[in-house]
């Protein structure tokens, strides 16, 4: 035990900062040994990567993703058209040590250490190791074996195949572990090993980008030290959503956000570069669009969240989050039916067809299956539109006639919701190959969607999906922007809608951003507009009350 010479508090000899005071044990100053932002300078985070295998890690950015960060500094003119008062926030106390860990944090990593625990507000219980991989040990920690997969794995490989196709999201002939192995294998720069509770990382001098990915990983170990990502994770198994794991990176990137924010000048600019030149534009190759945006959507929808979070309620919010997550992918894309308790209703598993024979069934689809689904064949603002109105789904799949079919039960928060949706639907089948897929209304106010595969040689693909990602991402990036002026998340979601209607995929390739953000009186209008509807929400769950 050692005392701080700040405050007298006895503390263990591996920590590296007072659990009473915070101070630093290398000097009087809690802060970590990372140079603050120019004043005035906007924040600008790094382009959000895409998840990996082997636990939760920090990925490098695709090369054929777009993020929306260009234009971000634009949305301040929300704040003259829309401003309310924030909350404050607060922070929860460490947990009873582990056991079997190092005595000692390894020193390279020490400040980083104590960067995330005073930008977490949280207390380390023990150090975690930090192994350092060669090259080729690193990969094969990351990739999967494909001579290790038996039978049964290559089947529900091959499964898999056949259902993406059977929503219009790949096409052909795909080795879907190859593609798989090529995307984590060339984006994944660490993990944590949720299991042997280790950072992995490849062995080599501590760079800047090395030392950005290490703030992301060493947060990972932190949330699992004071929550269980083990347990918090089968709340996302329990209903077969990605929604925890948005939580669990959108944590990480927050964290390390903020790291990047902190650096010096020159560091920024060295890590700028590491950015734009660490990806091989080759090395996705043959990998489906698709795969990466469905992948990346964690690392971009969930820093939002965990902002919001932080803005509404503090780190004590964000706690809340971690022991209550959210349990569908609609409360991280939009956060309001998270903050609101907004919970699926129960709905009962699709009823197959004559002679269909059951593969598997899940509680979810999920409203971003949904959106990209729909938005690959229609326009994103129909799609956008009927994704929102998302209550609660289930589906299954199943051989008919020697094809895998799925079978979706929808219902949606209103009969409006559920209308918007019929008619998403029409326009998306009407796109596809005739009679690949149907979609029929219940007498119990839900909907009914049926759709087979193609077959390897049909061409269903258009990667539009891949484009009109960035208009949800837009609408969420809109939605964090006004809560961080003192919004409430209503008005936030109100403008965030009002802005998107008027904004094209065109408009959001422009280095500006859409006109309707440099347009002070439509602005001032839209949050008008909002102020007046802000108190006649349509109440949830319509339906079923």
């Amino acid at each position: 035990m050692k005392p701080c010479a700040a405050c007298g508090q006895e503390n263990d000899d591996w920590r590296p900062l007072c659990t009473r005071c915070g101070a630093s044990f290398d000097g009087p100053a809690a802060e970590p040994v990372v140079a603050p932002p120019p004043p005035g300078a906007p924040f600008r985070p790094p382009a959000p990567p895409p998840p990996g295998t082997p636990g939760p890690g920090r990925r490098r950015p695709s090369p054929k993703l777009v993020t929306l960060v260009a234009f971000v500094t634009v949305l301040v003119l929300v704040a003259a058209a829309i401003g309310l008062s924030s909350l404050g926030s607060g922070h929860k106390a460490a947990s009873a040590p582990a056991t079997n860990f190092p005595a000692r944090w390894d020193p390279r990593v020490i400040d980083i250490v104590r960067f995330d625990s005073g930008q977490r507000g949280l207390d380390y219980t023990h150090p975690v190791k930090v192994v350092f991989l060669s090259k080729a040990a690193f990969e094969k920690r990351v990739t999967t074996d494909n001579s290790k997969l038996t039978a049964k794995d290559k089947r529900e490989i091959q499964r898999a195949l056949e259902e993406a196709r059977a929503i219009g999201l790949v096409e052909g002939k795909v080795d879907l572990l190859a593609k798989i192995n090529q995307l984590t294998g060339s984006t994944t720069l660490a993990f944590y090993d949720i299991t042997k509770k280790q950072v992995v990382i490849p062995a080599g001098p501590l760079g800047v980008e090395q030392r950005v990915t290490l703030a992301h990983e060493l947060t990972h170990t932190l949330d699992d030290e004071k929550f269980d990502l083990t347990k918090v994770n089968r709340v996302g198994d329990r209903h077969d959503t990605d929604a925890v794991t948005a939580v669990v990176e959108g944590d990480a990137r927050w964290v390390e956000d903020h790291y990047v924010a902190r650096l010096s000048a020159a560091d920024r600019r060295a890590y700028l570069r590491s950015q734009q030149t660490a990806s091989d534009p080759g090395a996705l190759n043959g990998v489906p669009k698709i795969f990466e945006a469905l992948q990346q959507w964690p690392y971009d929808f969930g820093p939002l969240f965990i902002d919001e979070l932080h803005e509404l309620g503090g780190t004590s919010k964000v706690n809340a989050a971690f022991t209550n997550p959210p349990v569908d992918e609609e409360q991280v894309i939009d956060p309001i039916a998270y903050l609101s308790g907004d919970l699926p209703a129960a709905i009962s598993m699709p009823v197959l067809p004559k002679g269909a024979k059951k593969l598997d069934t899940s509680k979810e689809f999920g409203a971003l299956a949904w959106f990209m689904m729909l938005s690959e064949r229609i326009d994103p603002h129909v799609a956008l539109r009927a994704t929102l109105g998302w209550g609660a789904d289930s589906y299954a799949d199943a051989t008919e006639n020697g094809k895998t079919c799925i079978e979706v039960h929808y219902r949606g928060e209103t009969r409006h919701d559920n209308a918007e949706m019929l008619t998403a639907l029409h326009q998306w089948i009407a796109a596809l190959p005739r009679g690949m897929a149907e979609v029929k209304a219940n007498a119990d106010n839900t909907l009914s969607l049926h759709s087979c595969d193609p077959g390897e040689n049909a061409k269903v693909v258009t990667d539009h999906s891949v484009d009109a990602y960035q208009l949800l991402l837009f609408r969420a990036t809109l939605i964090d922007q006004v809560v961080k002026t003192g919004a409430d998340v209503t008005l936030a979601t109100c403008a965030a809608d009002a802005v998107v209607a008027q904004t094209t995929l065109a408009d959001l390739a422009q280095p500006t951003g859409p006109p309707v953000l440099s347009n002070r009186q439509a602005m001032q209008q839209i949050g008008s507009n909002c102020r007046v509807t802000a108190g006649t929400a349509v109440p949830r769950d319509e339906i079923d009350k």
